[in-house]
């Protein structure tokens, strides 16, 4: 874990050579989930989202890679 506020979790992950981010949210209904996919959709530039649930995101990690 590399950070915890508010019930917010980050973690990096790793695989291979790669890594990437974990951001867990406290519950289902965060806005930040449905604005990084919302923004991926219509082309507004973020961070890479890699994949994403009711309660979590992975982002590319620009830091670790």
């Amino acid at each position: 874990m590399i950070y915890n506020k508010h019930g917010n979790n980050i973690y990096r992950l790793f695989s291979g050579d790669d890594s990437y981010i974990l951001k867990t949210f406290p519950t289902e209904d965060h806005v930040e989930i449905y604005y990084y996919s919302l923004f991926s959709q219509i082309g507004i530039p973020t961070l890479k989202l890699i994949d994403f649930s009711k309660d979590a995101i992975i982002i590319e990690d620009l830091k670790g890679n």
